[in-house]
């Protein structure tokens, strides 16, 4: 949708199932993709605010080809706000077990503003399962790109129950931020995630390019969980994966469980890289690396 007004809402819809509040039996997807809301805003000073959606209780069995999955996408300048993408409580809420290839994005957004601030907080991605450890995912819980001169908060999103046996890359927020001005991502929850492919996957909770980001306060795994996080990828595993300066502040990361993950892990020596009150609790891997 080309909204082309100052400003857009899309408030309180229900997604999925075959019964109201995304009820009954799963709505089962054959075709190559589904977008759940698409909003594009071309008025430079107009917002876009998605709040208070859920999409959930989907089936996608596409056999065969290339499909896409695309819960929340949008174009402008943004408010996302307490949508949940998934169930809080009904397991495998989105499931995909097709023998495909695949492209997951729960929340992807192009985001532009010369003075307002871009929010995208409280929301949910939860009971997410993907099935077929012979096909292929590239999976994104949030795909954001960042280019014009205000900041954005990304905040206090949680990503829980996440189950992935697919061959592919796994990250949970991107950001590339072609921005002068610092952005932020901070108090994000990522936990109960499993990757069980061995080969040719990797894993990456944050992951920014660009210019500068503020990275605090995450917590990275369960409190009460032992090894809730589980990975069994081969390659590269990290938490934070940041190429460009940045400001790391008070992460904290809770019984991980890994062959080796990078669980802070930075390409380049960089003198403006600064790290804060980092702490790591109860972590039983042999392997860790912190690269600076």
């Amino acid at each position: 949708m080309n909204c082309g007004v100052l400003d857009f809402n899309v408030t309180n819809n229900y997604l999925g199932g075959t019964a109201p509040g995304t009820g009954g039996l799963p709505m089962v997807i054959s075709s190559s993709s589904f977008v759940g809301i698409d909003v594009e805003n071309e008025e430079t000073t107009g917002r876009i605010n998605v709040s208070n959606n859920k999409i959930a209780n989907i089936e996608f069995n596409q056999v065969g080809g290339f499909a896409a999955f695309r819960g929340i996408a949008m174009s402008g300048i943004v408010t996302v706000n307490n949508n949940l993408i998934g169930d809080t409580v009904q397991t495998n809420s989105l499931k995909f077990d097709g023998a495909n290839t695949f492209d997951f994005k729960a929340i992807s957004a192009s985001l532009y503003s010369t003075s307002s601030y871009d929010t995208i907080t409280n929301n949910v991605i939860a009971n997410v399962t993907l099935l077929n450890a012979s096909s292929t995912t590239s999976f994104e819980g949030m795909r954001l790109i960042h280019s014009d001169i205000s900041s954005m908060l990304v905040s206090n999103n949680t990503f829980r129950n996440i189950y992935n046996e697919r061959i592919g890359a796994m990250i949970l927020i991107s950001l590339n931020n072609n921005s002068p001005s610092t952005q932020h991502i901070t108090n994000n929850i990522f936990e109960n995630i499993t990757q069980t492919n061995p080969m040719l996957t990797s894993f990456t909770g944050i992951y920014c390019d660009g210019s500068a980001v503020n990275v605090s306060g995450n917590r990275f795994g369960s409190l009460t969980i032992p090894n809730s996080i589980s990975l069994a990828s081969n390659g590269t595993c990290s938490a934070i994966l940041m190429p460009r300066p940045l400001l790391l502040m008070e992460q904290q990361l809770f019984k991980i469980t890994q062959f080796l993950i990078y669980y802070l892990q930075v390409l380049h020596h960089l003198p403006e890289l600064i790290f804060q009150e980092q702490e790591v609790i109860l972590i039983p891997s042999p392997k860790i690396l912190l690269i600076i």
